[in-house]
């Protein structure tokens, strides 16, 4: 991803705003690394700990398996073009592909020296953008989101509130590798119209690589029926080739 959060694209599955129009193939390559644009110039104060750990400059390639978004497995990777940065800021542009491309969402963040935050999800606006990840990532740090957005096509609309805590570093080895990674517990809560889903979980973030691990529990409810729950995982696996 860039390697964005986990969490806020479970929020959007929830909501069901994820675009099954989208082309499945992708615009990876053979070995389905992640395309980019040539690297800019990124000023020292915009070149941060939690940028890096969200995976700048995007130039490994990382390959995702998901499992828990319907009743098989899903692989894909990630199309990531990022802008020259101005006024303070760069901003980043994440497209899943392959197999994930339909069922995860397009995200685009905005990376300052305060840290990162999420200003769009597949083609919606999210007011006022959450902080994904700050700038230092200090064991402890923790923070609180309230956001609202639309749902694409029908403007359904939805609030959430996500809780992060960096829980400190741990070795977790996926299939892509071994990792020293900095450990985010996250949870968070959707309403909408059509009734509320609760989800927590933790996300393993490598430095200069992104996201490669992630574990969440998602619990769902609406007015009428029985509550469902799901376990969500996704991890870090190498690129094919």
């Amino acid at each position: 991803m860039p390697r964005h959060t986990f969490l806020l694209a479970l929020l959007v599955v929830a909501a069901g705003c994820t675009a099954p129009t989208k082309s499945p193939d992708g615009p990876l390559g053979g070995d389905g690394a992640a395309k980019r644009e040539p690297k800019e110039t990124l000023p020292a104060d915009l070149n941060t700990q939690g940028l890096k750990f969200m995976g700048y400059p995007f130039e490994k390639p990382v390959r995702y398996k998901v499992t828990g978004l319907g009743t098989e497995a899903h692989e894909g990777g990630r199309e990531i073009t990022t802008e020259e940065p101005k006024g303070g800021k760069i901003t980043i542009n994440s497209t899943w592909t392959d197999g994930l491309a339909t069922v995860l969402p397009d995200e685009v963040l905005v990376a300052t020296k305060e840290g990162i935050r999420s200003t769009m999800i597949q083609g919606s606006k999210i007011e006022p953008p959450p902080l994904s990840l700050p700038a230092h990532l200090k064991p402890g740090l923790a923070w609180k989101s309230t956001f609202s957005f639309e749902r694409p096509g029908d403007k359904a609309k939805f609030q959430a509130t996500t809780r992060w805590r960096i829980l400190g570093t741990e070795k977790v080895t996926v299939p892509l590798g071994t990792f020293d990674a900095i450990v985010v517990k996250e949870s968070a809560s959707i309403k909408g119209a059509a009734g509320k889903v609760e989800q927590s979980g933790k996300s393993w973030y490598a430095d200069g690589v992104g996201l490669v691990k992630a574990v969440h529990e998602s619990m769902s409810s609406a007015p009428t029926g029985q509550p469902s729950k799901n376990t969500i995982t996704i991890i870090a696996i190498p690129p094919k080739g």
